[in-house]
Parts: structure tokens; C-alpha cells; sequence
């Protein structure tokens, strides 16, 4: 037992200096020109992604949707606990609202965040930046297992080519740094194709944060569930089988722990009637709002249309850019079997195959729903399962890209072309990521949404009606003194929003009612009603 514990003991401090001595030479031989050009092209990435950041903190408005998840923490930390407003029903405080489409693995930091720096719009954002961070690392950790250290930058660079405002004035999500959920729902996901290899438990929780967060979560449990099966090759035998029922249940487990433990607070705080209550309501929501359970689904047509949208530059180039991303999949599967004799290569690597699989599985669910079943257009539906499989493509490309160069006349030939279109594509998405961040042409500004809450707070509104569902959200949030009912239900003057601009025909009709302009900055409008003035 000594001989065999100092015989491994021996093994692995050879191993150790195999791989120093490795890592030395690494570090040793002078840095090649493809070196330079990855240090250079890295830099331009993380610099875009900071600024993206930076931006959607501090320039990017406030969104219809995002400030009204915000009610939640903004109650509990004023002692309202986690709630919302009934404003349609009159102003009571609705707890765990099913509305509220985030959930708390986002909303209670939010909620601390606001506890220490107040409520604003900054606080809620900087919320957010421990899963930006984990977003980022997610994708590049995951693009490195796929193609090494190019596969990590190519998969930054798909996070950077998404346009998740091509919604906008509709529901929107404007950057990695929104309060909504979408962003940190992906980035939950992605950690838990990361984790899925080591640790189907921790795998699991991070999935059942990311369901917490979007239910629409869920939609991953496909691929990463199969993942869990298939992390050892599938055999017709016994040890198999247990081995899978094994995995299947650390990650059902894990994907538990979160939910529950939610499901356990809501159960607590609310009773058993009131918990009853809540969880038929919290069906009805979801089996009306976009689910598709309730019909609606289908024209793909519109649907890809919105979809290639939502892509920096144009909907051609969109296409473009993904027709050859498919191309270069395409090369290196069908080279690498040609090579190889089988398709055999594709799972030798357990961790790579976990990789592409959760990625581009997750993706291709979210797409099949969101394109047949669902009753929304909206791109924000599909946008977690873009920000999972568009990095996971991208880094498989890059296989492709490497394939080429490493046939005999592949060095010569394509190298120049690979590392020019590398530098472009890297350049030119980076510079439209920013310049969208910073000077998108949004209707409705943050300095705009700021200068409206001002003006009605001049003007000592507390009382104001709404029509239909555009209960100004995002003016409520900035201004807290204010309440808000449904017209001829309510008192006070009439708001209207540009938001409210997404109902053209509402806005000139509920503009009609209008006898004495209070306020009026473009399509901002306050004005004394003809009813309940």
C-alpha cells in the first residue's frame, strides 16, 4: 500500500513537472504574429463588452417591462414585500405578482443593491454585473473547451453581434445589464453546460436559477438533460442504464433545490389558500401570455424575419454571416469524417461534444418554440436561447476555419484570408455593438424619461389615469408619489408615454379626451381629462 500510495504520488509530481516544463516553453518561445493578432483582437472584445456594459447602465432608457419587475424590489425593500401594484384593480399590493416575469435570482440582489445605493436606475443595472461576468466566462470557458483559445473569442464575439433591442418600442431588453432576466437566464444556462461534466448536481442548480429567473429556462431541460445521459457513451447494458438514472437524478435534484426553495417562501408567506390562489393564477399568466398553450403560433416567415433583426447590420449580411457560419460546421464535420473514417470524432471529446450539444440543442428548442408554438413575435422570447447557442456556433466555426488551415496548402492559402476576415468581423462588431449602446435611436431617452418625471414632479402630480395597459411604468418607477388608475375608473390628468405610441389609434383617441395641457414634450402628454379631471 506505501509502494502503491508513493508510486502514484511519484506519477503525478512527474506530471506536474511535464506540464510546467510545458507551460515554461508556452511562455518561453517568442510570441508569433498570430499572437499579437489574438492579444490585439481579445483587447477590442473585452473593451466592447465593458463598454456595452457601461452603457446600458448608464445611457441605455428604462424599459416598459424591466420597470415594472421592478416594483418587487423596490416593495420590499419600502416593506411592501415582494410585490407588485394592481393598477388596473384599484392600487393593492399584489405579493409574488404572477406578472412579474423575472424572478428572484435577479430581483432580490437588485433589491439589496437598491437598499445601499438607493432607488435608481444604476443601482437596479450594477445589480446584474455578477452575471454579466458570469455570462462572459460562461461562453469564452465553453468556447475554449470547443476550439481552444480562438473558440473563446469567436464566442465573445457572437455574444457581441446579438441586437437584443430590435424589439424596440415593444417590449425590450437593451443590454447585458437590464434588470429583465433574459441576459442572466442565459448566462445560468451556459454555467450549467459548463458545469454539466464535473457536477450534475451544481449543473442543476444553475439551471433551476435560471428557470427562477425566465421560465422560460426550461426550454434548455432537453439538451442539457440528454447531455447528463450521454456524458458516458450510451452501451445496451445494466451499469449504463443505472449510471444514467444516477446522473438524471443528481441533475433533477439540483434543478430542484432553487425552485423549491422559492416555492417554499411563496408557501410560507402566503398560506395554504393564498399559495392555492397563486399558483392557478401563476397557469393562467403563463397559458396566456405567450406560452402558445393557448394557440397563436406559427408564421415562421415573420418570425425569421424578426429573428435575423436581431442581429447587428442588416438582414442580409445577418444571413450572410450565418450561411457561413453553417458552411464552416459543415467543412469541419464533413472533412473530419472523411479523415477519421466515422463520426466518431465528434464524442471522443466528452467535453467538447457536452459543449456543442447543450449549446446548439438548447438553441435549436427555444427556436422550434418560439417559431411554431408561440403566440409572441417578439425577439426577448427567444433571446436566452440566442445568447446559449449563437457563442456554442460561433466557436464551431471556428473548427471549420482550423480544419482548412491545417491541410497541407491550407497554411499558405487561407491564412492571410482567415486572419483578415478575423480582424473585420472582430472590428466592425465591436464597433457596432458600441455605437448602438451609446447612440441608439431610442424614442424615448433616459435623459428624456428623466426630464418627464421632473416635469411631474414640478407640477406635484400624485394621482394620474392610464388607458388600457400602458400604466407608465417606467415614469411611476421615477417617480414613486405618484399612483396611477385605469381611465374613467381613476381621478387626475391623463399620461401618455411614447411608449404608449405602440397603440397609434389608442394614443389619438386617449389624446382626444385631453381639455387643458399640463405637460407636453413630444410624445409625452399630461393633460386634464374630460372625465374625472
Amino acid at each position: 500500500m506505501v509502494q502503491s500510495t508513493r508510486a502514484r504520488d511519484e506519477t503525478a509530481s512527474e506530471d506536474t513537472n511535464a506540464s510546467g516544463h510545458a507551460m515554461r516553453r508556452r511562455f518561453d518561445r517568442p510570441a508569433s504574429a498570430s499572437d499579437w493578432l489574438f492579444l490585439f483582437l481579445s483587447c477590442v472584445v473585452g473593451l466592447g463588452l465593458v463598454l456595452s456594459f457601461v452603457a446600458d447602465v448608464y445611457v441605455a432608457p428604462l424599459g416598459f417591462d424591466e420597470a415594472y419587475v421592478l416594483q418587487a424590489p423596490v416593495n420590499l425593500i419600502t416593506g411592501h414585500g415582494y410585490a407588485s401594484t394592481d393598477w388596473a384593480g384599484g392600487g393593492a399590493v399584489v405579493l409574488f405578482d404572477p406578472l412579474l416575469s423575472t424572478g428572484p435570482a435577479v430581483l432580490l440582489p437588485t433589491a439589496a443593491t437598491m437598499a445601499v445605493f438607493g432607488v435608481t436606475i444604476e443601482a437596479a443595472r450594477w445589480a446584474t454585473l455578477p452575471f454579466a461576468v458570469l455570462l462572459v466566462v460562461s461562453a469564452a470557458l465553453l468556447g475554449r473547451r470547443i476550439a481552444g483559445r480562438w473558440g473563446a473569442l469567436a464566442a465573445l464575439v457572437g455574444l457581441l453581434a446579438i441586437n437584443p433591442a430590435t424589439d424596440y418600442p415593444a417590449t425590450v431588453v437593451f443590454g447585458f445589464a437590464d434588470a429583465i432576466g433574459e441576459f442572466p437566464a442565459a448566462a445560468l444556462i451556459l454555467a450549467a453546460i459548463l458545469l454539466l461534466p464535473r457536477s450534475r448536481l451544481l449543473s442543476g442548480v444553475a439551471l433551476g436559477l435560471a428557470i427562477t429567473t425566465k421560465l422560460l429556462g426550461l426550454l434548455a431541460l432537453p439538451a442539457i438533460g440528454l447531455g447528463a445521459l450521454l456524458i458516458v457513451p450510451f452501451a445496451w447494458r445494466r451499469a449504463w442504464w443505472l449510471g444514467a438514472l444516477k446522473r438524471a437524478f443528481a441533475l433533477v435534484a439540483g434543478i430542484a433545490i432553487p425552485i423549491l426553495t422559492w416555492e417554499a417562501v411563496k408557501l410560507v408567506t402566503l398560506g395554504l389558500d393564498g399559495y392555492r390562489q397563486l399558483t392557478a393564477s401563476y397557469f393562467d399568466v403563463v397559458l396566456s401570455n405567450g406560452s402558445g398553450a393557448d394557440g397563436g403560433g406559427g408564421h415562421v416567415r415573420e418570425r425569421a424575419e424578426v429573428f435575423l433583426h436581431g442581429f447587428f447590420g442588416t438582414p442580409v449580411l445577418s444571413a450572410i454571416v450565418g450561411f457561413a457560419v453553417v458552411a464552416c460546421i459543415v467543412v469541419w464535420v464533413i472533412g473530419s469524417r472523411r479523415t477519421t473514417g466515422s463520426f466518431e470524432f465528434l464524442v471522443v471529446d466528452r467535453g467538447r461534444f457536452l459543449a456543442m450539444l447543450g449549446g446548439v440543442g438548447t438553441l435549436a428548442v427555444f427556436l422550434a418554440w418560439w417559431m411554431l408554438v408561440s403566440d409572441r413575435v417578439w425577439f426577448r422570447h427567444v433571446l436566452p436561447g440566442v445568447v446559449v447557442g449563437v457563442p456554442i456556433l460561433a466557436a464551431m466555426a471556428v473548427l471549420g476555419v482550423r480544419f482548412l488551415l491545417d491541410r497541407p496548402s491550407g497554411s499558405r492559402r487561407w491564412r492571410p484570408l482567415a486572419c483578415s476576415v478575423a480582424t473585420v468581423a472582430v472590428l466592425a462588431v465591436t464597433l457596432l455593438h458600441a455605437a448602438s449602446a451609446f447612440a441608439a435611436p431610442y424614442g424615448w431617452s433616459r435623459a428624456e424619461q428623466l426630464e418627464d418625471a421632473q416635469a411631474l414632479r414640478d407640477l406635484e402630480v400624485v394621482q394620474v389615469q392610464h388607458f388600457l395597459g400602458w400604466q407608465n411604468p417606467e415614469l411611476l418607477f421615477l417617480d414613486r408619489g405618484i399612483r396611477t388608475a385605469p381611465y374613467k375608473e381613476g381621478r387626475g390628468p391623463i399620461l401618455l408615454s411614447a411608449m404608449m405610441k405602440n397603440d397609434a389609434y389608442g394614443y389619438e383617441v386617449f389624446q382626444g379626451q385631453c381639455v387643458d395641457v399640463l405637460y407636453h414634450r413630444e410624445d409625452t402628454l399630461l393633460c386634464v381629462p374630460v372625465i374625472n379631471p
